[in-house]
């Protein structure tokens, strides 16, 4: 059996197909004749849309060539029209007139005569309309750039004709192309691609793209020329350019005009191929409903309440809320016993975990204080140490203990930021280094040698094991700028100290401090001594890089690492690698 037959849904699914079957086909038989129906009208629809589109345009087109006409009687050889009446006439027309762009009267030879412009003299006669001189009836055609009017216009023309009939010369009227191009017409929020108007010798009067593209749109191996004659209708055809369209031809004016605008196939879906397939599709759709309505009814009956007590396993899994749904005490009993299962099981995960975090809250306690105590043992070595310094006879003893004092502060200062710190897995170094700086400067302060201090320090953050040797590289390395701080001239001595974090992600701590010179002989040693072995120390111990130079009178230590992840899982401990005793 297939898994879709093995679920109630897809039985009660295949039972309805079978039911629904003789039904399908007397709906097969009526949508067919619907079908035929619905695309009669979608033709008429593209038809009248085409023609409203041009309405416009077709009446600015013949007030034209009812002017032309109307100047080509008035004009007329015979007639008592000098041209100085005649620039008046045009001229009065043309101002009166919101339609014309240029009204002009010239012979066969493209001389002018007479315009609404007045008196052109021997300016040369337009390129793009010499083709028209000498024509015996009427001519309609585009003039881009038109010279005297300075845009694209629709070109109309009309001969005047002499006392033998003989054509002595034309008035023609230049309507502006923006006046006259119509918008493509529209079919609800479909647009038609283009609508071209032409004339009865297929030369093109408006169009929505450039006439050298026209020939792309129309259909393939077919000219205007080869549309006139032919009554309105509707076809699908593809153009030139390979592109499948529906072609709406309308005749306008008696068939001195004609009107084509191409529309996209899906502006009008009742005449694509899609369309008419609806009474083969429509069996099968009937047999898709039958299906969702069988596998509503599951939906109703099971699935629903299957999907409301999987989201609250979810949200329990989220906030370890999960109270029994409202919705399931309308399911089967089955479910509803589940639900309940669920329930108890839930309840059952919250006791236990409230345990736990109880049990968790109270070793945070013990370990704040174990870190609050640790810090108070050791402020009070510090202080042991401070008094054996004020009974020490000796400078040398004095200094070694005064060195010993500033170590063992600097590690309650860690101490005391984890206690107080809201997280005792990680520590602000800047305030712990902040704090380091505060103690020294106070320690080493003599009113006879002022130091200048300035400090640079961003805000980091670091787990306690790596914090121990930052701490106690800073207290090494500040002691020694604060001891060995030069005076290059008149200022002060100046030490410095500078935390910063770089791109990559690495730790950066700089101590410098001023010197006389490079070569001083009071500038700490690069290498030896118990200062040199411990910031070496440090440094291997936070697998990092020491860098030490004198320059510019310029002493500087810098120490740069990487900081370690507390979820990181380290084979390697730190806190058993060696540092030399003091």
């Amino acid at each position: 059996m297939s898994p879709f037959l093995s679920h109630l849904g897809g039985r009660l699914a295949l039972m309805l197909a079978f039911a629904l079957l003789p039904l399908g086909l007397v709906a097969s038989l009526q949508s067919t004749a619907l079908s035929r129906e619905a695309r009669a009208r979608a033709e008429d629809t593209v038809l009248g849309a085409t023609r409203r589109a041009t309405t416009e345009e077709l009446i600015a087109m013949e007030r034209a060539t009812g002017v032309t006409e109307t100047l080509a009687r008035i004009l007329a050889p015979a007639g008592p029209v000098t041209p100085e009446r005649c620039n008046d006439i045009l001229r009065t027309l043309g101002r009166d007139s919101a339609l014309f762009s240029f009204i002009v009267q010239y012979d066969v030879n493209g001389r002018f005569m007479c315009s609404s412009q007045g008196d052109l003299g021997d300016r040369p006669f337009a390129e793009g309309a010499r083709q028209f001189l000498g024509a015996e009836t009427r001519l309609a055609g585009m003039l881009l750039d038109a010279p005297f009017s300075g845009e694209d216009v629709l070109f109309i023309q009309h001969p005047i004709r002499d006392a033998t009939g003989r054509v002595a010369a034309h008035v023609a009227v230049s309507v502006p192309y923006s006046k006259v191009n119509a918008t493509p017409p529209r079919i609800g929020n479909a647009t038609a691609d283009d609508l071209i108007l032409f004339d009865r010798t297929g030369r093109i009067l408006s169009t929505q793209q450039d006439l050298e593209e026209v020939g792309q749109s129309l259909p393939g191996g077919v000219t205007l020329a080869d549309l006139v004659g032919h009554p309105e209708r509707v076809f699908l055809d593809e153009t030139a350019a390979g592109k499948s369209a529906i072609f709406a031809l309308v005749p306008l004016s008696l068939g001195q005009y004609y009107a084509l605008s191409i529309w996209p196939r899906s502006a009008v879906p009742e005449l694509g191929a899609a369309h008419a397939a609806g009474p083969i599709l429509l069996p099968l759709a009937m047999w898709i409903v039958s299906l969702v309505i069988a596998l509503f009814a599951a939906e109703r009956l099971v699935v629903r309440h299957v999907r409301t007590l999987n989201r609250a396993i979810d949200e329990f899994g989220e906030n370890r809320n999960a109270p029994l749904p409202a919705g399931l005490t309308r399911a089967p009993q089955e479910l509803r016993s589940l639900a309940a299962a669920f329930e108890r099981m839930a309840e059952t995960i919250r006791t236990e975990e409230a345990e736990l975090e109880t049990a968790l809250a109270e070793k945070e306690v013990l370990l704040r204080e174990v870190h609050h105590r640790v810090k108070n043992n050791l402020q009070l070595i510090a202080s042991i140490m401070n008094l054996k310094m004020r009974r020490a006879r000796t400078a040398e003893s004095r200094a070694l203990l005064q060195r010993l004092q500033a170590r063992v502060t600097s590690l309650a200062d860690v101490h005391r930021l984890l206690y107080q710190s809201s997280s005792l897995a990680m520590i602000r170094l800047d305030e712990l280094v902040h704090g380091i700086v505060r103690q020294l400067s106070g320690m080493f302060a003599d009113p006879e040698r002022r130091v200048e201090l300035v400090e640079d320090l961003a805000p980091v953050t670091l787990d306690p094991e790596q914090a121990v040797p930052v701490a106690l590289f800073v207290t090494e390395a500040l002691t020694n700028a604060f001891k060995y701080a030069g005076s290059p001239s008149d200022r002060p001595p100046q030490v410095s100290i500078a935390l910063r974090q770089t791109s990559d992600g690495r730790i950066e701590v700089e101590l410098a401090n001023s010197v006389v010179g490079d070569d001083d002989p009071e500038a700490p040693s690069f290498d030896g001594g118990l200062g040199g072995q411990l910031l070496d120390a440090f440094a291997t111990q936070l697998d990092g890089e020491l860098v030490k130079d004198v320059s510019e009178g310029t002493y500087r230590v810098t120490l740069v690492f990487r900081p370690r992840n507390v979820a990181d899982d380290s084979t390697s401990d730190t806190r058993d690698d060696p540092v030399p005793a003091s």
